[in-house]
């Protein structure tokens, strides 16, 4: 139950308030961690019907996530470094654009799932 309030609580939130989204998606991590701690719980979940298959999807949105938030910093970072340029300051080649923020959550995928 703890997971499926998590999960809802995650997809719910909205791009309004980032900070709330952030912890919700950290807490569906923690949740998804809870649940999936140990190999013998994800060896029982693999043995139901298309318990596999389900451990592969959220396996490959785990690695998306992680990969997603990884480039969207990287980004942000590379976006802030030639903003802080003297060229860009002196023309306004951003314009009154914000600077953009990196997004920090908890992406580590649990530790009962198989490192690849």
């Amino acid at each position: 139950m703890l997971l499926a309030d998590a999960a809802h609580r995650a997809r719910m939130a909205t791009d309004a308030d980032d900070l709330a989204r952030s912890h919700a998606e950290s807490d569906l991590t923690a949740a998804l961690d809870a649940a999936l701690e140990y190999p013998d719980d994800v060896a029982e979940v693999r043995s139901v019907p298309s318990g596999a298959e389900l451990l592969d999807e959220l396996d490959a949105a785990i690695r998306r996530v992680e990969l997603s938030r990884r480039f969207l910093n990287d980004a942000v970072r590379a976006c802030r470094q030639v903003r802080g340029q003297r060229a860009a300051r002196w023309f306004w080649l951003a314009g009154r654009t914000a600077l953009p923020n990196s997004w920090e959550m908890d992406d580590t995928p649990p530790r009962g799932l198989s490192p690849r």
